[in-house]
Parts: C-alpha cells; structure tokens; sequence
C-alpha cells in the first residue's frame, strides 16, 4: 500500500491507495486508475473492469496516443468518456454504462 497525501480535510480517510495487482484487491471502485502502459492495462483488462463499480470510473494511462483506441476495446463494456494527451502519453477514462430510469422511458448515460 502506499500513501496518499490530501490537500481538503475531509477527504481524510476516505482515500486509500493501494500498489497491488487487481486480483489482490477485493471490492469494487468509484475510481480505477491504471498507469501502467498498453501491454500491461490489456494483460489484466478483465481484473481491471471487474474493480470499477455501478457509475464509477476508470483511468488507463501510460499508453500512446497511437493505442488509444485499441486499449478501449480491451476494456469493453466500459466506454470511453474522455481522452487527454500529454505529449507522447495518453490516457483514457472510461465508465460503465447505466440506466436511469425516467418518468416514461430508460436513458442510457
């Protein structure tokens, strides 16, 4: 595990990090961040998606601009719902898809 440092007092507590491979961390996430480049992200793809929860998201970084593409198609069912890029480095959020219910119809967000 390691340490995560808070600027607002009232995150205190409800921050956790944790340095270990999905298949060691029990639970689901609202957030998943993966820096760990286009190999390593689609070795353990299904792991990672299997962490985000019901309208939480995931973060993949460490991958080309080029890749980007190909590693949101590793990670389906989530789908993309950001990209940035930073030079030769990108990274991709993506979300699980959910249904809100409305007075007379379903949207998918």
């Amino acid at each position: 595990m390691i340490a995560v440092a808070t600027t607002e007092d009232d995150l205190a507590g409800r921050v956790e990090a944790m340095l270990a491979p999905p298949s060691r961390i029990d639970g689901t996430f609202d957030v998943v961040l993966a820096n760990i480049a286009r190999a390593g992200i689609v070795e353990l793809a299904s792991e990672l998606v299997s962490r985000v929860s019901p309208g939480g998201w995931l973060a993949a970084g460490g991958i080309s601009p080029s890749q980007c593409s190909q590693v949101v198609g590793f990670l389906h069912p989530l789908v993309e719902v950001g990209r940035r890029t930073f030079g030769e480095w990108s990274t991709v959020v993506l979300a699980r898809k959910r249904l809100t219910r409305c007075k007379d119809a379903c949207i998918v967000l």
